[in-house]
């Protein structure tokens, strides 16, 4: 009650002290930790071992072995020789899918078929296309969405197999997409070359699709085994 008797001016300064004191205490203590903000940023699968690796890219190779093997049975018109690199670029992205093309291309130069080689750039593009799609723009998580990447990448092969075509084979390729040319160029009159752009670009859109399904619902078997979690740009997964 003394400080009751004290004059006003004492009696403000000690309320003032009291309240500083006061909104210290309510401060919170300066080794408090906050709660940690939850990471909303997909993360990213853990590094595949060395023989993982290897395999995929073997069994990539096989697959396309095994369509191109199979293709001239079918009469030779569509390719079918990049199911693998499609399964690769879903399973381990873009750089092991062109590393599956790079290997195919090793194999047809040590058969000594140069025009072979050749071709097969179109599966490392592929690999690249199909594996920077799937990955990064997450277009490998529903079948109509990696089937709208696999006709962009039908575009992308044919930029580089027409010019091969026109350019070092004059034209001529030995099989059924020759017989498709001159029809082309019968019926809408135009020159080789546009007829020859015409041809493969079609053939190509039908058969990247073809090999697009197929390479989809190898790459959901496998993501069902477990051996490999598919799962791609914003944490999406494969689905029907």
């Amino acid at each position: 009650m003394a400080a009751l008797d004290e004059d006003p001016t004492a009696v403000d300064a000690w309320r003032a002290r009291v309240a500083a004191a006061t909104a210290v205490d309510a401060l919170p203590a300066v080794d408090a930790v906050p709660d940690p903000i939850p990471n909303l940023v997909s993360t990213p699968p853990a590094r595949r071992p060395p023989g993982w690796i290897l395999l995929l890219l073997l069994a990539g190779l096989l697959l396309n072995a095994t369509g191109k093997f199979v293709n001239p049975l079918l009469g030779d018109v569509f390719f079918f020789d990049m199911i693998g690199t499609a399964v690769v670029a879903i399973l381990a992205g873009p750089w092991v899918a062109a590393g599956v093309g790079a290997l195919f291309i090793l194999v047809e130069l040590l058969k000594g078929q140069l025009v072979a080689a050749l071709f097969s750039v179109t599966m490392v593009t592929a690999g690249l296309v199909w594996g920077f799609g799937a990955t990064r723009f997450g277009m490998a998580s529903t079948l109509p969405r990696f089937l709208g990447l696999s006709a962009i990448v039908a575009v992308a092969t044919s930029l580089i197999a027409v010019p091969i075509t026109v350019l070092y084979l004059g034209g001529a390729t030995d099989r059924g997409l020759d017989a498709l040319r001159d029809t082309v160029m019968a019926i809408a009159r135009v020159d080789s070359g546009v007829a020859i752009g015409v041809v493969n670009l079609t053939i190509s859109v039908v058969d990247k699709l073809a090999v697009g399904a197929a390479a989809y619902a190898i790459a959901r078997v496998v993501g069902a085994t477990g051996s490999v979690d598919v799962r791609h740009a914003h944490g999406s997964r494969l689905e029907a």
